[in-house]
């Protein structure tokens, strides 16, 4: 292609960043773009939409406004703060990033996507979005947003789950991002996917790139971007035991390198198909806190989707009797294990299904 026709097929480009300039909105990461404040948005904007990002990122600087503050904090503290949010490991992995750059870097952030994607939880994706919009860097950020655009406006029909099909667009942006200003560009792509360019309904009318999309050229938006079909989701049966002992219930602290890892729960047990009585409940006792209890009750069932399989949790009552507290293994790191009040559970990250279980604990009166 040579420089005129590159030029005219760039245009495009031009209007991007004219409906960006006049279409983006007003959000609490823009108004301050800092790199701290960037990656720390586009962390918590990975798989989760904005309006639920929001608040949780306004109490997450409020609490850790620098990465200094961050990284110096305990973990429990970033996970109570994250509560809600879901996909705990990205939260993890910020507080074990901003160690990094306290540690390696004098507490500056890298400035460029090679050396981003060197630090804990930052992958091709993140590393392209701080490293534009903080520091000005002519780097594709291609998330999924961008992928449903580029698949439509160039008529690409491969399936855009394969990593190929990424690097194609990936590598096809390349070369224009740097035709204007890579913040800019960038977020105008992220911007257009979610309020134009939809996964359903797209407005292609509202859309400033619609000359010279493929696919609204040939009525194809129904049909592009083409994703692989989704599997059906597994569902499990769990069991959890809310053992009492006096006024207190006892909880257990996921290890972190476990799904949730860091999280505060109550002893549970997935139940075999067959075997959904209340037996089963007996082995939580015995293979996981490894003390004398007994049932005294029934709460209820919580149901909960998790990302790749739901759960529907039976929740028993039960009532410490005897026996070793706390079992040998689990007394050699105490601190994951706790005997805590229903006041006291706001000091504790938990997730959301034990948050459910909890609000059940609440409801029901036992007396």
């Amino acid at each position: 292609m040579n420089d005129l026709d590159k030029k005219q097929d760039a245009a495009w480009v031009r209007r991007l960043l004219e409906w960006y300039d006049t279409n983006k909105r007003i959000l609490p990461w823009r108004s301050s773009p800092t790199p701290y404040f960037v990656w720390i948005s586009e962390i918590m904007l990975q798989q989760t939409q904005v309006d639920t990002v929001i608040p949780y990122f306004e109490r997450f600087v409020q609490r850790f406004p620098t990465v200094s503050e961050l990284s110096g904090t305990d973990i429990e503290d970033v996970l109570k703060v994250w509560q809600g949010l879901g996909y705990y490991a990205r939260a993890r992995n910020l507080h074990k990033a901003a160690g990094v750059i306290s540690d390696n870097h004098n507490g500056i952030f890298p400035e460029s996507a090679v050396e981003l994607q060197k630090l804990p939880g930052i992958g091709e994706y993140t590393a392209g979005a701080v490293a534009s919009i903080a520091f000005g860097e002519a780097v594709p950020a291609v998330d999924g947003n961008c992928l449903r655009v580029f698949a439509r406006f160039w008529g690409i029909s491969d399936v855009i789950d394969e990593p190929k099909t990424k690097e194609c667009i990936r590598s096809r942006l390349a070369g224009y991002v740097s035709e204007g200003n890579p913040s800019g560009f960038n977020q105008g792509i992220m911007e257009l996917g979610a309020l134009v360019c939809r996964p359903t309904n797209p407005d292609c009318g509202q859309c400033p790139i619609k000359s010279g999309c493929m696919a609204y050229e040939k009525s194809l938006t129904a049909v592009l971007p083409v994703r692989k079909p989704k599997s059906s989701v597994p569902h499990r049966t769990l069991f959890a035991a809310v053992v009492w002992r006096d006024d207190k219930v006892f909880v257990m602290r996921r290890e972190y390198d476990e799904m949730l890892g860091g999280l505060w729960r109550f002893p549970n047990v997935t139940v075999k198909p067959g075997d959904e009585t209340s037996e089963s409940l007996g082995k939580i006792v015995e293979e996981q806190i490894s003390f004398r209890a007994r049932i005294t009750g029934k709460y209820g069932q919580i149901n909960h989707a998790y990302t790749h399989f739901k759960v529907s949790i039976t929740v028993f009552r039960c009532e410490f009797n005897e026996g070793t507290a706390i079992s040998s293994e689990l007394r050699e790191t105490l601190v994951n294990v706790a005997w805590i009040s229903l006041e006291d559970v706001e000091e504790y990250p938990f997730d959301k299904a034990s948050l459910k279980i909890i609000d059940l604990i609440r409801s029901v009166d036992f007396s």
